[in-house]
C-alpha cells in the first residue's frame, strides 16, 4: 500500500512540473522561437503572405526572423 501511495505522489508532483512548464516562460520563448522559424521559412519560399513581396523586404524580414529566432536561445 505505501509503494502505491509514492507512486501517486510522484505522479502528481511530476503532473505539477509539466503544468508549471506549459505555462512558464520557457514555454512562451519556445513558441516564439517556432513562430519566428516558420515565418522565416514562409518569406524565404516567397509562401502564404510573403508570395507577393520584393527581394529587398524579403531580405529585411528575413534578417528580421533570423533575429527573433536567436534571440530566445
Amino acid at each position: 500500500m505505501a509503494k502505491v501511495t509514492i507512486f501517486a505522489r510522484m505522479i502528481t508532483e511530476v503532473a505539477k512540473v509539466v503544468g508549471n512548464w506549459q505555462t512558464g516562460k520557457e514555454r512562451k520563448k519556445l513558441v516564439s522561437c517556432k513562430e519566428a522559424a516558420q515565418r522565416y521559412i514562409f518569406a524565404n519560399e516567397g509562401d502564404g503572405q510573403y508570395k507577393n513581396i520584393s527581394d529587398d523586404r524579403r531580405v529585411k524580414l528575413l534578417i528580421h526572423f533570423r533575429k527573433r529566432f536567436f534571440a530566445n536561445d
